[in-house]
């Protein structure tokens, strides 16, 4: 196996043709791995932000070099180096030029962004920005983008709700509320929003089409009146019913 396939499996692109390596040093010492890149031709002068896979002209006279951070190899930061151009797409006007390792507007490695959001479900935002060497900002772009690639159109989460819990929960040692419901059935969060109390639950249910809201069967959480009052108005066919974690709640605080 050549070096050139080493290091396409080590960024994880196939579609690119190395040019060089550069063994360098950052500012505060660390040892720096830069691998100057192109796309294949094949890939070069596309348009980000559409879906098709058109070639397009190039608006600059001259390319300009664009820095993407990769994933770290052995503690040695890596670093993908490329000219890039603008392009003029018909639809979004002068874009830089789409490469096959990042996301639109990102200056990290589509690996890179993925393996920080996979990260970030298991860790909080100070660990893994101290880890990958990062802001903790950064971590919510990352995640950001990544939830863009993965679920562009969220509104399909609404889909097929049949059992749905509702509940709020404090942050920011608990002067701010959020509201978040949940599909049962698949155990995943599907709608949230700031702030708690029916006029923002109202949110949520008139999101939902008629059909949508008729499909809805059961309906859990604490004993709010602003979640019962919900689903009366919304779902009166659905069975309003207490989560088990209040029950449980309820039920120690009249032991003790």
């Amino acid at each position: 196996m050549t070096i050139n396939k080493v290091l396409k499996k080590f960024v994880g692109v196939n579609e690119i043709r190395i040019n060089s390596l550069n063994l360098d040093k950052t500012a505060d010492g660390s040892d720096k791995l830069v691998i100057h890149v192109e796309p294949y031709k094949s890939k070069q002068c596309r348009c980000p932000l559409c879906n098709n896979d058109k070639k397009l002209p190039c608006y600059d006279s001259k390319n300009n070099l664009c820095t993407w951070r990769a994933l770290d190899c052995g503690g040695v930061i890596v670093e993908l180096q490329s000219n890039t151009p603008r392009v003029t797409c018909p639809v979004h006007g002068v874009v830089t030029a789409a490469v096959p390792w990042a996301f639109h507007k990102s200056r990290f490695t589509k690996d890179f962004d993925l393996t920080v959001t996979w990260m970030a479900k298991a860790l909080c935002k100070s660990a893994v920005s101290q880890y990958m060497r990062i802001s903790w900002a950064t971590v919510g772009r990352c995640i950001t983008r990544t939830r863009n690639y993965l679920e562009p159109d969220i509104s399909n989460r609404l889909n097929g709700l049949k059992r749905i819990g509702i509940d709020e929960t404090s942050y920011s040692k608990g002067h701010k509320y959020i509201t978040t419901v949940v599909n049962h059935d698949t155990n995943t969060v599907v709608w949230v929003a700031p702030n708690h109390g029916k006029s923002v639950l109202d949110g949520f249910f008139e999101q939902l089409t008629e059909e949508e809201r008729e499909s809805i069967e059961v309906v859990s959480g604490d004993g709010a009146r602003w979640i019962t009052e919900c689903v009366q108005q919304y779902c009166p066919q659905a069975k309003r019913c207490t989560d088990p974690f209040h029950i449980v709640e309820w039920a120690n605080e009249a032991l003790e």
